[in-house]
């Protein structure tokens, strides 16, 4: 064989590592490739590494290395130790030869893994000296602008029909669910920074860029892509009429904070095409060394994608533009970037390989790190002696434990296969290791070194293996409930050095996790707060229980303010056994014929009696519910009961008849005369059959959602001095009011205690009807009469005992009349007076 005829390259591609600045890219698909060859057949390959350093696999792990002409061939070991090619191209398990077999077995994979390391060790040193660290500039609080760009090429222009509203839509649209996806980037961000982030991402384009896809993708002798920045300097300079530049200066620095760009086809890393581009990001300037300026501010930094998921047509989903877009914002890889054998944070992290969960569709929520990296989370430090409850990482709940060092500490968050992380691998709680080192993050390689990895998964069964993915989480698959000094994996600084801050009795209930911090006994035990008693119109007397270890005690009264709930949708979409974690349904059946689903195929089909769906143990208050439905052949005796769990135990709360015709939709919403109770936790839907069948879909819960505390005037931690009782002045009845309680034993205080309710309306015992100069209010069939003798418009509330507000509005001078389907009582604001009457 003629050493002339073949180009070969490892495809370690020293690519952007070789330039002034390190390259941050997305690695490469971790399920295996089809690749087609220049003679028409296939081959199943792994594609390793990223943009900086990636090789090819077989399936079953002989290295491969590919030709000028496109071809691979087994990798062996040459005189010198290097990497040559055999002359034995590869093929499939199932179409290899008997000689070909016998040559595989002839082979040493432990001296090709070793060859391969120095070929790595060599790609690593080639690394030119960095200018200038690069540090993230983008904004990560508050509402912001993102510049996105379409380009395509001479030889490969956009299959997605129109894309800019296809792309628009897939980064901005609200409830976005285009080819499965569950949301937008837009609504990923802004629910994984609970609201703090909230960017908006202008689309423009598509440009056609001057040259083919290979002169931008295309890899030179040292493996890399050949071109990239010129992708974006040309498509920004096209704009420079159409665009204000610094507009997408958002922190006024004099440097445009990013451009994104999508371009045409596929991306090297989920195809491995040669020609194509690696998704990655990357700097103009402080990277190339190419000054660009537009109107007046220099463009730097860029990411970009590819706009076609591998094999096929479709759309690429969010998960690649999220983690590029990650590190817009100051994200580090956590994948290992140059070594293969690092075990890393896998589908756990989008920085790892969790852009590629759901093909993309999916990506995990942020996990506490990244959250903490951005300020988005402020985790609650533990350490001393405590019971402790952690709620899912989706309600921003972490807790960090500290050491000696500023710089290491260990992250606790709580991660449940629900929505964002429907497809992580694992549910419980992850204890994350972080040692952070600059010097390791300007370099990219935070978990490059398997003997000290820097943002590393403590496996709680101990084994680095993607098999058991399912146990690396407490208590997890393994059953696992301590994490000690002394357990394995341990406690233990980098240094060795023992923290005495024992984490055990791990537990996971209805998606909570539970365990005792340091023994679980609390150095003051917190104070059982007891009902209020004495309750006025603008006063009540809060009691407790004495504590033996107070020498006195202080008091927070406050009223609450719910924001936006969070909400989780059943849809049965793909199957009903895939319905999220948690729920329980005793039907197996789906139905898919027309008119007999909601927004999509198929519905829950429910055809005996007391089959049911039952969502679980929320950790919030459910606020609302809504669910599509339509009966087959079902009469007025045939009923969808609703059951609450409320106050620990399980009630009928509501029912629907089926004897209309078509698809309805049933729906409980706060606000409204059918709204839910407090303190419902769960729900149940159960089919009570008389004659027909019954299908459901769409089932939607709303619940908990951001409480801010409001406090009373004067009753933010009050000092109450060694009393158990205390008068507390000023209150509103319009308003519901909370107490909770601490005990202070002269060096520290306790927990909060229990939380009491205080509803000044209920608790005031108003009289049915009531009748004053100015306002008159009573009943009259089904509805609540005001009559108002005044002379101008009054506002008037009402309200059921659930303290939901059902109607606000401005009564007239005379009689207004609000009608009611449901009996039972109602209270009325009206006139600076409340009136309680019964239906």
């Amino acid at each position: 064989m003629k050493k002339s005829v073949f180009s070969f390259m490892l495809l370690i591609a020293v690519s952007l590592s070789c330039f002034t600045l390190r390259v941050y890219a997305v690695p490469a698909k971790p399920t295996p490739l089809t690749v087609t060859l220049p003679d028409g057949t296939t081959l199943t390959v792994r594609l390793y590494g990223d943009e900086s350093f990636h090789y090819y696999m077989t399936t079953d792990g002989y290295l491969l290395l590919r030709d000028d002409k496109g071809y691979f061939y087994y990798a062996a070991e040459a005189v010198d130790k290097s990497l040559k090619p055999s002359s034995y191209r590869a093929n499939d398990i199932m179409k290899r030869t008997v000689v070909e077999k016998n040559f595989l077995a002839s082979l040493d994979k432990q001296k090709i893994q070793q060859a391969l390391q120095v070929e790595e060790s060599s790609a690593t040193r080639s690394m030119a000296p960095k200018r200038v660290a690069r540090k993230a500039s983008y904004p990560t609080i508050g509402e912001q602008k993102g510049l996105v760009v379409l380009v395509q090429f001479q030889d490969r222009k956009f299959t997605v029909p129109n894309p800019v509203e296809a792309f628009s839509a897939m980064l901005n649209k609200e409830g976005y669910n285009e080819n499965g996806a569950i949301g937008s980037a837009r609504d990923y961000f802004i629910e994984c920074s609970s609201g703090q982030f909230i960017p908006e991402f202008d689309v423009y384009g598509p440009i056609t860029l001057a040259h083919e896809m290979s002169y931008y993708g295309k890899k030179g002798k040292t493996g890399r892509d050949d071109n990239p920045e010129e992708m974006v300097i040309e498509a920004c300079q096209f704009l420079d009429s159409e665009i204000d530049f610094r507009e997408f200066d958002r922190d006024g620095d004099g440097e445009i904070d990013n451009v994104y760009l999508f371009y045409a086809g596929y991306g090297e890393a989920s195809s491995g095409i040669e020609e194509t581009v690696w998704p990655h990001s990357w700097d103009v300037f402080d990277g190339a060394g190419k000054k660009v300026y537009l109107d007046g501010v220099l463009l730097n930094h860029y990411a970009c994608s590819n706009e076609l998921s591998y094999p096929g047509n479709g759309m690429t989903g969010i998960g690649t533009f999220c983690h590029e877009f990650s590190h817009v914002l100051g994200l580090p890889d956590l994948y290992a970037v140059y070594n293969k054998s690092a075990f890393t944070p896998g589908s756990w992290s989008i920085m790892a390989n969790g852009s590629y969960n759901n093909n993309q569709k999916t990506p995990p929520y942020y996990s506490v790190y990244e959250r903490y990296a951005l300020g988005w989370i402020d985790p609650i430090e533990i350490g001393g002696p405590d019971e402790l409850v952690l709620d899912t990482i989706s309600k921003n709940a972490g807790y960090i434990i500290k050491t000696d060092s500023e710089d290491e500490y260990f992250l606790l968050e709580n991660r449940q296969q629900y929505k964002w992380d429907e497809y992580i691998p694992g549910h419980g709680m992850l204890i994350w290791h972080i040692d952070y080192n600059s010097a390791i993050w300007e370099q990219n390689v935070v978990n490059d070194k398997p003997a000290h990895q820097y943002v590393d998964i403590e496996e709680a069964d101990g084994i680095l293996s993607e098999a058991t993915r399912d146990g690396d989480a407490f208590p997890g698959a393994s059953g696992i409930t301590q994490f000690t000094d002394d357990t394995a994996p341990n406690m233990r600084t980098w240094s060795g050095k023992k923290l005495n801050k024992p984490i055990t009795d791990i537990e996971e209930r209805d998606g909570i996790i539970y365990f005792n911090m340091n023994g679980g006994i609390p150095a003051v035990y917190p104070v059982k707060a007891l009902p209020a008693t004495e309750v006025h119109e603008n006063s009540f007397v809060a009691n407790w229980e004495s504590n033996d270890d107070a020498v006195g005690y202080t008091i927070d009264v406050f009223t609450k303010e719910w924001g936006v709930p969070d909400s989780v949708i059943v849809d049965f979409t793909g199957s009903v056994s895939k319905i999220p974690f948690g729920w329980e349904t005793n039907s197996s059946q789906g139905y898919g014929a027309e008119g007999f689903y909601g927004k999509a195929k198929p519905s829950l089909y429910l055809t005996i009696d007391k089959q049911y769906l039952k969502s679980p143990l929320m950790g919030d208050d459910i606020r609302g519910l809504s669910f599509w439905y339509r009966g087959l052949s079902t009469s007025k005796d045939d009923r969808i009961v609703l059951s609450l769990y409320v106050n620990d135990e399980w009630k009928e709360f509501d029912e629907i008849t089926l004897d209309v015709e078509g698809g309805m939709i049933a729906e409980w919403k706060e606000g409204t005369e059918k709204a839910l109770p407090k303190g419902c936790r769960a729900i149940q839907l159960q089919y009570r059959r008389s004659s027909g069948n019954v299908v459901i879909d769409d089932v939607t819960l709303y619940y908990g959602g951001e409480v801010v505390q409001h406090y009373l005037d004067g009753y933010e931690s009050q000092d109450v001095g060694n009393t158990l009782s205390c008068l507390v002045k000023g209150v509103e009845k319009s308003f519901d009011y909370y107490y909770t309680v601490k005990a202070f034993n002269g060096e520290e205080y306790s927990k909060a205690s229990n939380e009491i309710e205080v509803p000044i309306l209920k608790l005031l015992g108003i009289e049915a009807v009531s009748q004053g100069d100015k306002v008159t209010v009573y009943t009259e069939g089904s509805g609540i009469i005001v009559i108002s003798n005044l002379v101008k418009k009054v506002p008037v509330s009402i309200l059921n005992m659930q303290g939901a507000v059902l109607v606000k509005d401005d009564a007239m001078p005379g009689k207004n009349r609000y009608s009611f389907n449901h009996k039972g009582l109602y209270i009325i604001c009206v006139g600076g007076k409340a009136y309680k009457v019964m239906l």
